[in-house]
């Protein structure tokens, strides 16, 4: 009896069971690292914190939308980083308003009054994380 109780151990367990299970392990964990999107370094500079009729934008989503459009109708040569095409449109940047944005080591308020310029915008899923560099 004690011996039907013993663990089993990979080589008692035949190997297209092992694989089976790799495979469904991969196929969860597939999707996660599949929703990896973008990932850009942006300096937010004064003109992004304006909008096109000259008012003070107020909201992250808001500075990091028009970060984005100074950075395509500028032709690309602000300095940023590329996202790959991502928010190339104004329907692209209609997502900062729907996405989940998630600040990480930057508070709201040094990004909306120009105290923090440098960040990393990273997307994932329906999120955006930001966070700031030195």
């Amino acid at each position: 009896m004690l011996a039907s109780m013993k663990p089993k151990t990979m080589s008692s367990v035949p190997m297209a069971k092992w694989l089976l299970i790799i495979m469904a392990g991969l196929l969860f964990a597939g999707p996660i690292y599949a929703q990896e999107r973008v990932v850009y370094a942006a300096f937010l500079s004064e003109r992004d914190h304006y909008n096109s009729n000259g008012d003070r934008l107020t909201s992250v989503a808001d500075i990091l939308r028009q970060d984005r459009a100074n950075y395509y109708k500028g032709g690309g040569d602000s300095g940023d980083a590329d996202d790959g095409g991502f928010f190339a449109t104004t329907e692209g940047r209609a997502k900062f308003e729907y996405y989940t944005i998630i600040l990480g080591n930057v508070r709201a308020a040094a990004l909306i009054q120009g105290a923090q310029r440098s960040v990393v915008v990273r997307v994932v899923g329906r999120r955006i994380y930001v966070e700031a560099v030195e």
